[in-house]
């Protein structure tokens, strides 16, 4: 009877062996666009940062079981990019490399180099649009872009803050004209609204005396501002030695307390600004995240890092779904069944334009603090509160 227990024993030990072997461990590589660090170590950094933790959690839980008992392990190679050139040469490289996917580049200056893809590309920067998603069906969006955020924000003016009358500050670029167009769109379709100022100033300008002149004069309820951060910075400085008063909403937030914080207004403007992801956020999703980054590098992420972290468990959710090839990538995100909880929100189908996801939120400082006021999302019928 022992001898017989032992044999089973054995018997069950070698089946087990054989199933695990049976099973085939197959190295997948990503692609990931990083800032030139001579540009921006930072963001460079902090990129790398999400990455590598995605991969070693990915890899740590035993990797990604696919569909046919395949096996996923995931790793990454990096590629810097500073300029148009760079990129066409990084996927070039990657295409030779193996990748399946690639993430990034998170610049809209950029983008012009995407044209010709024949692997699914996430792009982590916000200008995607008609000129850039027509050009390629493996062009994806996996963060709100310009008009979205834009309709955002007028949307929490209109109801939250009840505003009617509106001033609209933007630089003459390309991301900030989308913005604006669709703000205008927007407001144009909404009754009893005003847009009583619309300046745009040269991409370089940092004077913004004269804008805060005319918001002055033109005493509007609200400011959007589509612009960059030291012009924001520039303008609530010249607001705040006038006799307005108001609120200010900034399109280009950061999630890290550090930035908005340094900001300073007069006690009767209040500023909000709208971000992809914020550390204030408490669901499941971002509580994992925070606590998993915190154990690893001992502080908070940031908003492009929850972005990036997003982005490798997306694609890892491909693979599971829809096996290790870049052209079966691709159908997944453009027609499969995209059901995916992130960090940032839930990601669904991509639409016409490519988007994955169009979510976003609106926080607040206020006396001294961030306080996390609305989260937004583009569904069906244009944009919705997200009260869940």
């Amino acid at each position: 009877m022992k001898v017989t227990r032992h044999l089973i024993l054995l018997i069950v030990l070698v089946m087990t062996s054989i199933a695990i072997s049976a099973q085939s461990v197959e190295t997948v590589r990503i692609g990931v666009l990083l800032p030139d660090a001579n540009l921006n170590a930072d963001r460079a950094t902090a990129i790398r940062q999400s990455v590598d933790l995605a991969i070693e959690d990915i890899n740590d839980a035993g990797g990604i079981e696919a569909t046919g008992n395949d096996l996923y392990r995931l790793q990454v190679s990096y590629k810097a990019v500073g300029n148009q050139e760079d990129v066409t040469q990084a996927i070039a490289e990657l295409r030779a490399e193996g990748a399946v996917a690639i993430l990034g580049p998170d610049s809209n200056a950029l983008l012009p180099a995407l044209a010709d893809l024949d692997t699914p590309l996430l792009l982590t920067s916000s200008g995607i649009d008609g000129r850039y998603a027509d050009a390629s069906s493996y062009l994806f969006q996996l963060r709100a872009n310009d008009a979205t955020l834009a309709k955002i924000a007028t949307a929490f003016a209109i109801e939250e803050l009840e505003a009617t009358d509106f001033a609209i500050v933007s630089a003459d670029a390309d991301y900030a004209n989308t913005a604006v167009e669709a703000m205008l769109e927007d407001l144009s379709d909404t009754d009893d609204v005003n847009v009583v100022l619309n300046r745009s100033h040269d991409v370089v300008e940092l004077d913004t005396l004269e804008i805060a002149a005319d918001i002055e004069a033109e005493e509007p309820d609200v400011v959007i501002v589509a612009d960059r951060f030291d012009v924001l910075q520039s303008l609530l400085d010249d607001l705040s030695a006038t006799e307005w008063s108001g609120n200010v909403i900034y399109l280009y937030g950061d999630s890290s307390a550090n930035t908005i914080l340094s900001l300073s207004t007069q006690s009767d403007i209040d500023l909000y600004e709208l971000n992809l992801w914020s550390d204030l956020m408490d669901d499941t999703a971002s509580e994992s995240f925070k606590d998993l980054y915190e154990e690893t590098y001992d502080g908070l992420p940031t908003q492009v890092q929850a972005l990036y972290f997003d982005g490798l468990n997306l694609i890892a959710e491909g693979l599971a779904s829809a096996g290790n090839g870049a052209d079966d990538l691709q159908r997944w995100f453009d027609t499969g069944t995209v059901d995916y909880a992130g960090v940032q929100g839930d990601y669904n189908n991509s639409n016409a334009s490519g988007e994955l996801i169009q979510v976003a939120m609106v926080v607040q400082l206020e006396d001294g603090d961030l306080t996390h006021e609305q989260r937004y999302l583009l569904g069906p019928n244009g944009i919705v509160r997200d009260d869940s």
